[in-house]
């Protein structure tokens, strides 16, 4: 029994790793439809639209040569999503012919989303190798993998489609390719893998060219100049496969780029913050500020081993931070590809402080040691439980019905047709779109404008004396309270505190239904309210 247990346990480091991925999965394919069929999640039908579309036209597009419809509607954005969950609904509708199977909009919004959350995992054993690689230590590798499959924000963003958390994991194999190119310079393959992720990258969102300059560094530091024009052709070539109508129609592709930088150069009422540590505090909320502090601590003590690739890691996370700062927006989702990497210096900042700790206690005396081992447990008990709160908070947030579509379906089923509804909401597919309504009657729906570029600051409110229910989003409800908007836009800011005040007006209005999730609303997803006018 003894030797069947030892022969086990030279499997450990397998078996953590293989039950770090089970809870991954599970903390990802939690409630995956949430929301569907009535409601999908911020930009999710961008890609998934054009996935389903490009699936459905792929025979009329080859036999009639009509690549047109391939174009992409964004350039900014790559095509690389749009074209991987392309192949992926490919092969699964045919699969689905073979065995009779009849798939839904809805079941394939299910599958995309569940593929995503698979894919996601594979983040857990790049950053196991990641610190294996820079560090040597597995447990220290073990607790990178944990708590890169515990992070809230990954959990989040790998429930819907997004072009984020690909990003996230081609960034992740670029640092993986790049100490291994580092470690033995030799091996070309390294610059290939390396170049062929970055190209990726890149077709996936152009901001990844902001880490190309570190990464070119890395060649120019190893004087290897002939694998550096091998890395940018790569690179290149890569973009190319995966983004060809940005080289086909080079002139429009930077238009594009150049449009989307002047439109979201303006004020964005969502989003809009000037200060200056905006995602240092965004990093801060996604890693928690004991991680982001040993981050720090971890990458700076790393800088005395294999200097020059701890300077590229620590000036990759610098220029993310400095590039999305000078923006007046914070979006903490753009700070997500240097999440994995965060983490392994986080990791390693924890066990440097712990030997700072046991090298502190060798020489006390034994109560004090006792003390130190305590402190040390306490510690760990406090900063895992700080962490694990989000994740666990998650599984009570993602459920079939999000607070939107109960609304709808509660809407849908109670409020009468012969009436007028007004609905505010962030969401261009809304479902409160749906709606049926007798003739002689209205449903209308505001999407909020949120940029300044297309004239935000002039869409005043409605009159509410003509609806009989107002049916209130509470997300963009906040936007003309942010004080950069009631600074900026104080006329626009009274029209809609107005607006807000009648609705709250007992006399005139009465809340008959609220959908309301719990807090912190982390996805995060509208409560909705449902006012009646009396």
């Amino acid at each position: 029994m003894s030797k069947v247990f030892q022969k086990i346990w030279t499997y450990k480091y397998h078996i953590l790793i293989t039950l770090i991925l089970i809870l991954a999965g599970f903390f990802r394919l939690w409630h995956i439809e949430f929301g569907l069929p009535h409601c999908f999640y911020a930009d999710e039908p961008e890609i998934a639209e054009l996935a389903i579309k490009y699936t459905f036209e792929l025979k009329d597009i080859i036999a009639n040569n009509n690549y047109y419809k391939l174009i992409p509607i964004s350039y900014v954005y790559g095509t690389l999503p749009s074209y991987m969950f392309t192949a992926f609904t490919l092969v699964t509708n045919k699969l689905a012919g073979i065995l009779n199977i009849q798939l839904s909009k809805t079941d394939i919004y299910i599958l995309m989303r569940s593929f995503n959350a698979v894919v996601t995992l594979s983040l857990v054993p790049l950053v196991y190798a990641i610190y294996l690689k820079l560090f040597g230590s597995k447990k220290g590798a073990i607790l990178s993998a944990l708590l890169v499959a515990l992070n809230w924000k990954l959990i989040v963003h790998a429930h819907y489609i997004n072009s984020d958390v690909i990003l996230t994991i081609l960034t992740t194999f670029t640092f993986l390719f790049a100490i291994s190119y580092f470690n033995k310079p030799q091996k070309s393959i390294y610059v290939w893998l390396l170049g062929l992720m970055m190209g990726f990258a890149v077709g996936t969102k152009i901001t990844a060219l902001i880490s190309l300059p570190f990464f070119c560094g890395l060649f120019i530091i190893k004087k290897d100049y002939r694998s550096l024009f091998g890395f940018l052709f790569i690179t290149f070539g890569a973009f190319a496969i995966t983004n060809p109508f940005s080289i086909i129609f080079i002139q429009d592709f930077a238009y594009r780029v150049y449009e989307m930088l002047f439109k979201e150069g303006g004020v964005v009422f969502d989003s809009v913050d000037y200060s200056p540590f905006k995602y240092i505090s965004a990093l801060s909320s996604i890693l928690t500020p004991l991680l982001l502090a040993a981050t720090l601590i971890g990458n700076v003590t790393a800088l005395k081993i294999k200097r020059s690739l701890h300077w590229l890691f620590l000036g990759i996370i610098i220029i993310y931070i400095l590039f999305y700062s000078i923006q007046s927006r914070r979006v903490d989702r753009w700070m997500l590809p240097i999440v994995p990497i965060c983490t392994v210096y986080a990791v390693y900042g924890l066990t440097i402080l712990k030997r700072l700790l046991t090298k502190a206690s060798i020489n006390s005396k034994k109560w004090f040691k006792k003390l130190y081992l305590v402190a040390g447990i306490f510690g760990g008990v406090i900063i895992f439980s700080i962490y694990i709160h989000n994740p666990i908070t998650l599984l009570s947030q993602f459920q079939k019905n999000t607070p939107k579509s109960e609304a709808y379906l509660w809407a849908r089923d109670n409020l009468p047709t012969a009436s007028n509804r007004l609905t505010i909401t962030e969401e261009g597919l809304d479902p409160m779109n749906k709606l049926r309504t007798d003739v002689g009657y209205k449903v209308k729906v505001i999407k909020f404008n949120v940029y300044t570029s297309e004239n935000a600051q002039l869409d005043f409110p409605p009159d509410l004396a003509i609806y009989d229910y107002v049916i209130i989003s509470s997300r963009p409800m906040v936007n003309f309270k942010k004080l950069e908007v009631v600074k900026k836009y104080p006329n626009y800011t009274e029209a809609w505190n107005n607006f807000e005040q009648e609705l709250h007006n007992e006399s005139k209005y009465t809340l008959i239904k609220s959908f309301v999730l719990s807090k912190p609303n982390l996805i995060p997803l509208s409560d909705v309210y449902i006012y009646k006018k009396l």
